[in-house]
């Protein structure tokens, strides 16, 4: 009578028919300013970002990780795990806006006109 369960489990709602986006899937976005990566899912909290940098064979030295943001869920069987998106920017690079700059910009907008109905 319990025979036919196991075949069940492979039937439903819960059966993947297509492949998770790529943007779930652990990747690495760079350029010479910086981006970010989004590590493989892991049970356990990494000792710090840093860990994080090894898997896509970063070395600490040359980054700064700008921020770190964790993404948690809970698998069919009960297991929880994590991701986590780090950015980072090379060593040495500012990621602070050029704030003078941002004045000029800022000081050069005027609203829109009211036009009447």
């Amino acid at each position: 009578m319990l025979e036919g369960l196991n075949e069940l489990s492979h039937q439903g709602s819960d059966k993947r028919t297509t492949a998770p986006k790529e943007s779930w899937r652990p990747h690495l976005e760079m350029d010479a300013n910086g981006g970010y990566f989004v590590s493989t899912p892991r049970k356990e909290e990494p000792a710090d970002a840093t860990e994080l940098l090894a898997e896509f064979d970063l070395n600490p030295a040359d980054w700064t990780i700008t921020s770190v943001r964790r993404s948690k869920w809970q698998t069919y069987h009960g297991e929880w795990l994590q991701s986590f998106r780090v950015s980072v920017t090379p060593k040495g690079r500012s990621v602070a806006p050029d704030i003078s700059a941002l004045e000029r910009e800022i000081s050069k907008w005027r609203p829109k006109a009211h036009k009447p109905t």
